[in-house]
């Protein structure tokens, strides 16, 4: 392929190019949006709470993001959820004293009624990590 043709190739998907690529990065949800959003959804906790983040990153299969020293971001995006309420979600695990912390879920909304079988995929095995949480060894 010769340069003008190349030239003229991009040309002609530039414009269509830079609109696909706005879509693409505005359909993506950064953490700190998640973080933006009001808890749907809280649970308070004695013990650890790196081990209680570990438990829920590990039920949920998620992505873990340390935010400080006493507070874990466990989350993912579930676009093909969206059909049942939501496309993105996290679990805010934060310390809030000596062996003690909450737990938040906060999701994006799709715009559908949240379906009940939602809460038993993602906040069921929260809450249970949240009820077997020890102290941390020292």
């Amino acid at each position: 392929m010769s340069t003008s043709h190349l030239v003229a190739f991009a040309a002609r998907v530039r414009g269509p190019g830079i609109v696909a690529l706005f879509f693409l990065i505005s359909a993506c949800v950064s953490v700190g949006e998640l973080q933006r959003e009001a808890p749907i959804k809280t649970a308070n906790f004695k013990g650890s709470e790196k081990m209680v983040a570990q438990c829920i990153q590990q039920r949920l299969s998620a992505k873990v993001r340390i935010d400080g020293f006493n507070r874990y971001i466990v989350y993912d995006a579930v676009k093909n959820m969206s059909g049942k309420g939501l496309t993105h979600y996290s679990m805010t695990v934060s310390k809030t004293g000596p062996d003690e912390g909450v737990v938040e879920w906060r999701i994006i909304r799709s715009g559908d009624e949240l379906d009940p079988s939602v809460e038993k995929m993602f906040w069921i095995p929260t809450k249970m990590c949240a009820e077997e949480a020890k102290p941390e060894a020292k």
